[in-house]
């Protein structure tokens, strides 16, 4: 009876090694097949992020190559007036000649330094103390040596608000074209990008940090080198640690318990685009699919445990009763040979 309790013991832990088995291997597969689609699905988000990056970036290449030829050609004609004797008469007219064309690729302000004098577009009231030869535009126009040159944003003397600014040094000494350029313009490009391209954000900073165009307006301007515990500083902190010299790349960011999915492209001179997508819902999706998925075939297997291990219970319970009614047979059987062999049996 011990040998049959033992077998039948025997009997529940085979079956749960073999469920055991067969747990780790459907969980294994659906673990595997988990991973592949959230892989697939991150390399998804991985093509529109670079989609979305590769417009921006045609988009601001397209646009600062209209203002480069804007002001190639018109300093060109600058300069063959400059060396025209009595050219300088025509200089205002030019400049307000050409400013008819500003509302192209967001192009907003003229600002011209020729011997001595600053010439401008408009009528902005320009003050006794105003020195031309200060303002940024001017300083990194003639810093560019004859070459185009390209102004951070700056402050404008005007207005107060953030300005890019696209010059170069004219004929004669410290002679400057510049031509200024609005963020709005870039923040547009940005914002179309972001719809069109299927992500949350898309934006452009610079190598030092500031952000010169995003799709949300406020973040324009701000700096995010400066910044500490925002998304933004943890973006530029990430991006920092990349290889100099690098095409572009993708990495996931975790900020206040958010999943984000990056995608950097670098574009013109130190100039990176941006474009960043919120992986939380979709990780979300995924992961309840996963726990929901595995819940369900553990649910199968322990039934089909239950089921195997009560019909061997019946089984071992039946064969016990045939058993048990074999060795009575037997029993009774013996019992009656021996009362026919008996003395009194025999006499009779």
């Amino acid at each position: 009876m011990n040998k049959d309790r033992k077998k039948a013991g025997m009997t529940v832990i085979e079956t749960a090694i073999v469920s055991a088995i067969v747990i780790i291997f459907f969980v294994s597969t659906v673990l595997l097949y988990y991973n592949l689609l959230l892989d697939e699905k991150k390399q998804n988000m991985i093509s529109q992020g670079a989609i979305a990056g590769e417009r921006v970036s045609d988009a601001v290449t397209d646009s600062l190559l209209a203002n480069e030829y804007f002001v190639e050609f018109t300093s060109n004609l600058l300069n063959e007036m400059h060396d025209e004797v009595g050219g300088e008469k025509n200089i205002q007219k030019l400049i307000e000649t050409q400013a008819a064309g500003l509302k192209l690729d967001g192009m907003k302000n003229i600002n011209v330094y020729i011997d001595g004098k600053y010439y401008c577009d408009r009528d902005w009231g320009i003050t006794d103390d105003f020195d031309a030869t200060t303002r940024p535009w001017y300083q990194e126009a003639l810093a560019a040596g004859g070459e185009i040159g390209y102004v951070d944003p700056y402050v404008d003397y005007e207005t107060g608000a953030l300005l890019l600014a696209i010059g170069k040094s004219l004929n004669g000494e410290g002679n400057v074209f510049s031509v200024d350029v609005t963020l709005g313009r870039l923040a547009e490009l940005a914002s179309d990008a972001a719809l069109e391209g299927n992500v949350d954000a898309a934006m452009i900073i610079i190598g030092d940090g500031t952000v010169i165009a995003h799709s949300d307006k406020v973040e324009t301007g701000k700096n995010y080198k400066e910044e500490e515990g925002t998304l933004g500083a943890g973006i530029y902190k990430k991006i920092s640690e990349l290889p100099e010299g690098f095409k572009e790349e993708s990495f996931e960011l975790k900020h206040d318990g958010v999943n984000y999915l990056i995608h950097v492209e670098p574009t013109y001179n130190d100039w990176m685009v941006i474009s960043v997508i919120d992986t939380t819902e979709v990780y979300n999706s995924f992961r309840i699919m996963l726990i929901t998925t595995i819940a369900i075939i553990m649910a199968i297997v322990f039934v089909i445990i239950f089921i195997m291990i009560t019909a061997n219970k019946r089984s071992f319970w039946a064969e016990q009763e045939i058993a048990v009614y074999k060795e009575r047979m037997v029993l009774e059987k013996k019992q009656g040979e021996s009362a026919e062999d008996a003395p009194g049996h025999l006499e009779a």
